[in-house]
């Protein structure tokens, strides 16, 4: 009896486990097949081909009753969302079923958007007693972040073309423009920005060459005001031609939406830009030489603005003097005015003080000056022609430079061995002694004899009494480099003692340039920077030769500066230290990375004798980079015309129908989006109570001649032909507006934007923009 009461427990337990395990196996999962990559938003995952397929199987014999189906989207363990034993719906009996993407994502009510990261979807199946009848079977998929498709923004006002009399160009001008299309969920920063033509330029040109005259950012708004875009009568090289553009950004700075974020790029101009005439100048006229008695007092004169204006009228003049090497319009954009005074309502204007004596290089007796039509609030208006004007310089000579004479090219070994400057002494002969001070400067890039004079610090100065020449040891050590050049220049300046003061100047040679021949060379052959098709990436190819007697190896290649600063060397072959024998090419080809909007980019290499790293060249090349262009839809054609008039339905809404023809590929898919909407009453008393206006200017209808289109947003209308090619087809639609008392007349203006998707997933799009005139009503 012991024995037998021992053994019903144990076969008890038996029992239960081998039932627990055919419960288990009641129902098998055959086949779950999770497609590897999702979309985050749930509801999306109906229209992925293959999304979730599901199939199960009932084992023969098995009694399972009202089964249920767990579903659950978990990460990490966690479960993110998804039924549960509480939540779980009963499924209808079955043998073999294949459960679709839709059957499951229906289980998956509470599960909507999830965030980019890898997820495992589980399912397993129970009977009403919540008692498991399949094992858990689990996959997993990866969602990735999603890359939104923003429409760039849409330039309104100034219309494009449009002609403004001069006179409103010079009153504050508003800008106005679409958002980007969808909103982004950051804030959207918009930059505007407007440049002026110049004589023989197109609007491309003037964007890629000239500084803009309006540059400005906005946060979330999409208009903006300019104040002083003219001041004035455009004057050649200057015409009363602008354009314009404006870019979205994020808060880094980074473009948002399509074509880098740019919208197309309007013109605008002024229609009677010569309706004003400027001041003249009068005396001194132009390159008028005056002596030196007359020079110290001049009084300057010009005619009047015309005509002349109600208020009274400032004249501001300015008057700059010439460097060596200058003219008059660099002089005027690269000094400081020796002169400048403002009169009030006279044309006149007497300085002294200009000329005290003889002009001493690097300054010359040359001059040039303008005046300026100043308002009261110190809007600075029209301009006066600079005329130039010269001051006869006195009948004293010398010093003349005599060796190196000019342009004179010295070779290594003489600029490794001490150079005798040598010059004429003054003449006539002062009766006191005479020092000359001997002066040397060093080029460097990008700069003329003028500007190294004036920036840079003399490499040699050395006083010598009596004499007319000085040796100088060093003044070069070994190659150039840059930024430093082979290229120098020099001039001596005579003095006399003042007891008690400081010394007098009374001569200064012209100053004179001499080189030394670089004893090693890098020629450069070409060089070319190409757009591919990754934004922010261009290829470039660089090629060098060596001249030099012996071979030499390629020992740096580098970015030295690029606009917009930044740009980064890529991958590049050959590498550093490939050598190059005397006489032959090298080719060097890799991508730079840059941003997008990359419009001059600077590459220096240089090359190493091979037996002597003493011996080194290099060369700095800078290029304008063509502006990348994507030309998907140059070859595409969207026609969008109107049907009939537009006319009011019976609500007082708009009835506008169209035609519209898309060539020459298929449709997959047509997108309207109201993306501005106008309404303008004769009186703001028109207007009754209802001033929100989220109530007007929506789709609340729309009609086509074939696929019935969808209204999910009020200002988006869908309409899918799915593959097929739109000819002439019509496309209809039906805005609200907003309820007016009823004898009122007003002017509506709205602009849709129709966004086009082929088939081949090509997105090209044209805005089109209609006015109505609601006439009054009164009977």
């Amino acid at each position: 009896m012991r024995k037998l009461a021992l053994l019903l427990p144990v076969l008890w337990i038996s029992s239960l486990l081998y039932g627990q395990a055919g419960q288990i196996n009641q129902i098998n999962i055959v086949n779950f097949n999770v497609k590897s990559v999702l979309p985050g938003a749930v509801d999306n995952w109906l229209s992925t081909p293959g999304a979730l397929v599901l199939t199960a199987q009932k084992v023969p014999g098995a009694q399972v009753r009202e089964p249920m189906m767990v579903l659950q989207v978990r990460s990490n363990g966690a479960i993110v969302c998804g039924n549960n034993m509480s939540t779980a719906k009963r499924i209808d009996p079955f043998d073999v079923r294949v459960f679709t993407t839709a059957d499951l994502v229906g289980l998956l009510g509470n599960c909507h958007e999830l965030k980019a990261g890898t997820y495992s979807i589980c399912v397993q199946f129970f009977n009403i007693d919540k008692v498991a009848v399949s094992r858990e079977v689990c996959k997993d998929f990866r969602v990735e972040e999603t890359v939104v498709d923003y429409a760039p923004p849409t330039l309104i006002t100034p219309d494009n073309g449009k002609r403004f009399p001069l006179s409103d160009l010079m009153k504050p001008l508003q800008f106005r423009w679409t958002p980007l299309v969808p909103k982004p969920k950051e804030p959207v920063t918009y930059r505007l920005k407007v440049w002026q033509l110049m004589q023989g330029q197109n609007g491309t040109a003037a964007m890629r060459s000239n500084t803009p005259i309006a540059d400005k950012e906005v946060k979330e708004i999409t208009q903006l005001t300019v104040t002083n875009l003219v001041t004035g009568p455009c004057r050649p090289p200057y015409l009363c031609d602008f354009i314009w553009n404006v870019q979205a950004t994020n808060r880094e700075g980074k473009p948002l939406g399509r074509n880098n974020g740019f919208s197309e790029a309007w013109t605008f101009s002024a229609e009677d830009a010569a309706t004003v005439t400027p001041p003249i100048n009068i005396f001194p006229d132009n390159n008028k030489q005056l002596p030196p008695d007359n020079a110290g007092n001049i009084n300057f004169r010009w005619t009047p603005l015309v005509p002349k204006p109600s208020a009274p009228v400032t004249y501001r003049l300015k008057v700059w003097q010439l460097m060596q090497g200058q003219n008059g319009t660099t002089a005027m954009r690269s000094n400081q005015p020796i002169v400048t005074k403002d009169v009030d309502n006279i044309t006149e204007a007497n300085i002294s003080g200009i000329y005290t004596g003889p002009c001493r290089p690097p300054y010359l007796c040359d001059f040039i000056w303008n005046v300026q039509v100043v308002t009261r609030d110190g809007t600075v208006g029209p301009s006066s022609d600079p005329t130039t004007f010269t001051i006869a310089t006195a009948k004293s000579k010398g010093p003349d430079n005599l060796y190196p004479e000019d342009k004179k090219e010295l070779t290594p070994e003489q600029g490794k061995n001490p150079i005798t400057f040598r010059w004429t002494p003054i003449v006539p002969k002062p009766q006191e002694p005479v020092t000359y001070r001997l002066k040397v400067w060093q080029l460097m890039q990008g700069q003329n004899a003028s500007q190294a004079m004036r920036s840079n610090q003399p490499i040699v100065t050395k006083d010598v009494d009596n004499i007319t020449e000085a040796v100088v040891n060093g003044v070069i050590t070994g190659p150039c480099r840059p930024p430093y050049l082979c290229d120098f220049i020099w001039n001596v300046e005579a003095t006399v003692r003042q007891a008690g003061a400081a010394p007098k100047v009374i001569g200064s040679s012209n100053p004179t340039a001499f080189s030394i021949a670089p004893t090693y060379i890098i020629q450069l052959d070409s060089i070319k920077v190409l757009c591919t098709s990754t934004p922010g990436v261009y290829s470039f190819s660089y090629t060098i030769s060596n001249v030099n007697a012996g071979t030499a190896n390629l020992t740096n290649l580098a970015i030295t500066s690029s606009v917009p600063a930044g740009a980064t060397l890529g991958a590049f072959a050959p590498p550093i230290g490939t050598a190059i024998a005397t006489g032959n090419q090298l080719t060097i080809t890799g991508t730079i990375n840059a941003a997008p909007n990359l419009s001059n980019i600077c590459i220096g290499a240089e090359i190493t004798d091979a037996a002597n790293s003493f011996w080194k060249a290099s060369r700095d090349t800078c290029i304008p980079v063509v502006p990348c262009k994507c030309d998907v839809c140059d070859s595409v054609k969207i026609d969008v015309n109107p049907k009939g008039e537009i006319t009011l339905d019976t609500a007082g809404s708009i009835i506008q129908n169209n035609t519209i023809s898309v060539s020459p590929k298929p449709v997959k898919n047509i997108k309207a989006e109201l993306v501005y909407f106008e309404y303008k009453p004769d009186s703001d008393d028109c207007m009754i109570c209802n001033k929100d206006s989220r109530t007007y200017g929506n789709f609340i209808n729309a009609s086509s001649g074939l696929v019935s289109p969808t209204i999910p947003y009020p200002h988006t209308v869908n309409w899918t032909p799915n593959g097929q090619m739109v000819t002439n087809q019509a496309l209809n639609f039906v805005i609200s507006m907003p309820p007016t008392v009823k004898c009122c007349a007003a002017t509506v203006k709205w602009c849709i934007r129709y966004v086009v998707t082929f088939m081949d997933c090509t997105v090209c799009s044209v805005v089109k923009c209609y006015t109505y005139n609601k006439k009054c009503e009164c009977k």
